[in-house]
């Protein structure tokens, strides 16, 4: 019976060593922190109108980030013909449109702990130039309308966006940008929601960032891989994605406001407050780890307090009154 018993422990050890866990992707739309919706004005970063008419993107090159900064590929393999060759390609593409929300399904894996994601946004050099009629029409690289496909020498549009901008949102844009070039890297450092066989990821993904550095305000036809198109790509990777509750929580008690921006940011970010006469203040900065990295009281009840620049990661900002945790945020850092 001994015997049995131990067989039996190794058997249950080993099996749920072995474990599978389902993992799902979910973009949260958003303009300006609010819920996305087509055809409502928002503010861009330089302080004009626009709106949105239509968003399309492709993400891929996806990776879980798990247990201890491991890294687990998604993929799938796909037969392929490149150059007038048969490929297998091992990836997983997905095509995300901000009208729908979808839960995209990542797979099944042996994992413990989610900590990030990571994705391209955009199609893979292997595939991006190859023909779009080979595969099944429900498959996210077929030909679709409107189309996707920029032609066999350039590929897919990576982001597609059209709207109006500038008073009134009186002026057309419309940025379709592509490109071997441009195929960026997205990480978002969070956990997730584990609903008991699947454990989702949520991340947010707010479009209004994507104008950080290219000026839509009178207008802007663009169907490029060079010049602004780079630029925007290069704002979609670095600013439209952030953690679910990056935005953090108030205790109920606390009477001031507390903001935090840029965030994510790829450079430096500062703190700016309105607090309550006669109380004391501090600002703590933690790491993942629970670790305190650095804290500082503040002078006043108003003003802006520079935050400490940092490695790429995400960390904690929280702060105290009189001792008491009343703000925390968390503070992403994607250099």
């Amino acid at each position: 019976m001994k015997t049995l018993s131990t067989l039996l422990s190794i058997f249950l050890f080993t099996s749920l060593a072995s474990a599978q866990t389902n993992v799902v992707l979910n973009l949260e739309h958003r303009l300006n922190q609010s819920p996305f919706a087509f055809n409502t004005t928002a503010l861009a970063p330089g302080g004009y109108d626009f709106d949105v008419s239509r968003l399309q993107y492709y993400i891929s090159g996806i990776e879980i980030i798990h247990d201890g900064g491991l890294a687990t590929r998604v993929e799938e393999s796909w037969q392929v013909e490149v150059d007038g060759q048969m490929e297998t390609v091992l990836d997983k593409w997905f095509l995300v449109d901000a009208g729908n929300d979808i839960n995209f399904d990542l797979g099944s894996f042996n994992l413990t702990t989610i900590e990030g994601v990571r994705f391209y946004v955009g199609v893979g050099r292997n595939v991006n130039n190859a023909d779009p009629s080979q595969w099944v029409s429900t498959h996210p690289l077929a030909p679709k309308s409107p189309s996707m496909h920029w032609g066999w020498s350039s590929g897919y549009r990576f982001v597609a966006i059209e709207g109006g901008a500038g008073l009134n949102t009186a002026f057309d844009f419309e940025i379709h940008a592509l490109g071997n070039s441009n195929y960026n890297q997205v990480e978002v450092l969070t956990g997730a929601v584990n609903n008991g066989s699947t454990q989702e990821i949520v991340v947010y993904a707010d479009y209004a960032r994507a104008f950080e550095t290219v000026d839509i305000s009178s207008g802007l036809i663009l169907h490029s891989e060079i010049g602004s198109a780079t630029q925007f790509l290069d704002d979609f990777a670095d600013y439209v994605f952030y953690p679910a509750g990056a935005l953090g929580v108030n205790d109920a008690s606390f009477e001031g406001a507390f903001d935090l921006y840029p965030n994510p940011t790829s450079t430096n970010s500062q703190v700016s407050f309105l607090a309550t006469e006669g109380e004391t203040y501090n600002v703590s900065v933690y790491g993942m780890d629970g670790k305190l990295i650095k804290t500082e009281q503040l002078n006043s009840v108003s003003g802006t307090y520079m935050l400490p620049d940092l490695a790429s990661g995400a960390y904690s900002v929280i702060l105290e009154q009189n001792g008491s945790k009343v703000v925390t945020r968390k503070w992403v850092v994607a250099k």
